[in-house]
């Protein structure tokens, strides 16, 4: 999973570190190990114990030379380290987490049970987090390399660092000289070797002497050898004269053979140019057939005004219908003010609450019962929708739509926030899927595109950046809109009232996801109902699935439980405080919210209230995307 692409290597979720102090972890050559954790901070504070006692850093390659031996490279010994001293280090500085030091206190007591590392505890001060009632952020602030927090004007605590700075030097002149002597020790045994060398040559003087009386006689061999390979030679020209005979009858039964080649040549010609023939027939043929899929053409051309017509006819029975609903529901809301006291009780069960507002109530519930309409204009647009593409809804263009009526719903954090959309808005009824990018696009970033019903599914491992490109492409190929998005360098924006296909906002998104039900899932609280109408981790066998196999929710939307997470506008921040109207999210921020689970996550991730969030340039196998317009 791009998964991969967003897989952390710190706490934060970045790659962050020095490499030549980084664990094997932080390189990303431990991920079965997980995130990190503070035996991360043992290794690279190992790595500094060595090169603050030995003035060296124990890996000095570069690039991938340097992870390699991060990762596999033992610590080299130093005349400077007791054998004592480089196991406590190698242990800090382990390959596997499992092996280090559980924390730095455990660290620690390593060290002072060496008495030959350091004269006094305060070496040991250079150790971050000593305090264990103080957190690890705090302790990294206030550290400083003489241990303890250090105060404006700490002279005292100057004077004592100082202290131990002049005890180091003083151990690290001692040092030089064991070196020194050291150093007077390896050239006298130098010189000794000199000596040895010399009599050592003398010696292979002599050898050399008998080594080329010994050439001589293995010269005089070598010439009794030549007169032998003389008529070695002589026998050989022999043979090269048989050989050139044999050579001048292959020659001429070679011309033989391609005098019957040449036979053989000009009859594939006669071949040819009977081959030419049918292939000229074969092109009147297919001249033909052109003019007759031309007349089938023109058929369908016709075929599709008729069903013009007839969808506007459909139209026009449908704004009558809404007429005659509108006036019903004028006679209803005169008898509504006649029996206001009827109307308490059936505010109860269209869930209103509060103080009775005649007008507010009698809104909410035409709006309720205009929801029907809705369906009847999404109904007679749907068919519109995939005219120019007459197949399944994977391979409409422009794509299978249907209208979400405007309406309200209550996000669950702070004990519900009422979220209202005040206008009705167009979504598609599935996933964009790979032969509807394929067409637009003209390629196939899939990972899934490798399966034999991959244009069935839906699109994945785009970004937001990519999904911005697509809404503007699939505009223009249709004609007739304003495109929604703008470029301004490497940003987009939205533009006001543009009526061109754009991508849902996060309160867009859950209003149709949850389609008027209140539950984690539209279909219920628990997992089984998840399994009716999405794909995740436990029924999707690792792959993304055709789009539309599972039920609709009530507004005719699939898969917007599972199968892949869903890019939409808003950037990803904490919610407003207090009820909202057509929310559209923080106007910056640095991830792009992502919707409804996908194949790869959990039920948990699936609920319709989940909300998830990457850079806009993040692409994975288990992101896509699905489009919504708002109507004029």
């Amino acid at each position: 999973h791009a998964e991969q692409a967003l897989r952390p290597k710190s706490e934060a979720g970045l790659a962050l570190g020095t490499p030549e102090y980084m664990s094997p972890e932080q390189h990303g050559l431990c991920p079965e190990e997980g995130p990190v954790d503070a035996r991360t901070d043992i290794y690279a504070l190992g790595i500094m114990f060595y090169e603050l006692l030995t003035g060296l850093r124990p890996f000095r390659e570069q690039g991938v030379a340097l992870q390699q031996q991060h990762q596999s490279a033992p610590l080299p010994e130093h005349r400077g380290l007791s054998p004592e001293l480089l196991a406590v280090l190698t242990r800090a500085c382990a390959k596997s987490r499992a092996g280090r030091f559980e924390d730095t206190r455990a660290f620690r007591a390593a060290l002072e049970g060496l008495g030959e590392l350091v004269e006094s505890k305060s070496a040991l001060s250079l150790m971050p987090y000593e305090r264990p009632d103080v957190p690890v952020v705090e302790a990294r602030r206030g550290w400083w390399p003489f241990g303890g927090q250090r105060a404006p004007g700490d002279v005292a605590g100057l004077e004592r660092a100082l202290g131990a700075q002049r005890a180091r030097l003083e151990s690290l002149e001692a040092e030089q000289a064991r070196a020194l002597a050291a150093l007077r020790a390896e050239l006298q045994r130098a010189q000794l070797d000199l000596q040895r060398a010399q009599l050592d040559e003398l010696k292979h003087r002599k050898r050399v002497e008998e080594a080329e009386e010994a050439a001589a006689r293995r010269v005089a061999q070598a010439e009794q050898g030549a007169e032998a390979a003389t008529r070695h030679v002589a026998e050989v020209k022999a043979t090269a004269e048989a050989a050139t005979r044999r050579a001048a009858e292959a020659e001429q039964a070679a011309r033989g053979q391609v005098s019957a080649l040449e036979a053989q040549l000009r009859a594939a010609q006669g071949e040819r140019e009977a081959t030419k023939k049918r292939a000229e027939a074969l092109e009147a043929a297919r001249a033909a057939l052109e003019a007759q899929l031309q007349g089938e053409a023109e058929k369908a051309r016709a075929a599709r005004a008729a069903l013009e017509v007839q969808l506007q006819g459909e139209a026009e029975k449908a704004r009558a219908a809404r007429e005659a609903l509108e006036a019903q529901l004028q006679g209803e809301a005169e008898k509504a003010r006649a029996a206001r006291a009827a109307l308490e009780g059936q505010r109860a069960l269209w869930g209103l609450k509060g103080e009775f507002n005649e007008h507010g109530d009698l809104e909410a519930i035409k709006a309720s019962m205009l929801t029907e309409l809705a369906r009847l204009e999404a109904a007679r647009r749907a068919p519109v929708a995939s005219i120019s593409e007459v197949g399944p809804r994977w391979r409409a263009l422009p794509p299978e739509m249907v209208l979400i009526p405007a309406g309200l719903f209550l996000r669950k954090v702070r004990k519900g926030l009422k979220v209202t959309l005040s206008r009705p808005f167009l979504m598609m009824t599935t996933p964009v899927t790979q032969w509807q990018w394929r067409q637009v696009m003209g390629n196939n970033p899939s990972h899934f595109s490798d399966k034999p019903d991959s244009e069935q599914r839906p699109v994945e491992n785009v970004g937001w950046f990519d999904v911005m490109a697509f809404c503007n492409a699939l505009s223009k190929r249709e004609g007739g809109m304003r495109e929604a998005y703008q470029q301004v360098g490497d940003k987009w924006r939205r533009i006001d009232g543009a009526d061109g296909y754009r991508l849902p906002t996060e309160a867009e998104w859950e209003y149709a996801c949850r389609a008027g039900t209140k539950t984690a899932y539209w279909s219920g609280e628990n997992e089984g109902d998840l399994a009716r109408v999405g794909w995740y981790d436990e029924n999707s066998d690792g792959q993304t699935h055709p789009v539309g196999e599972k039920n609709a929710n009530p507004y005719g939307l699939f898969d917007m439980h599972g199968n892949v997470l869903e890019w939409v506008e808003d950037w990803y921040g904490d919610y407003p405080i207090g009820d909202v109207t057509d929310p559209k999210g923080p106007s910056k921020g640095s991830g792009r919210v992502m919707r409804g689970g996908s194949w790869y996550y959990g039920a948990f991730y699936a609920r319709a209230a989940n909300r998830l969030n990457a850079l806009p340039s993040y692409r994975n196998r288990d992101l896509g995307f699905r489009l919504v317009r708002t109507p004029r």
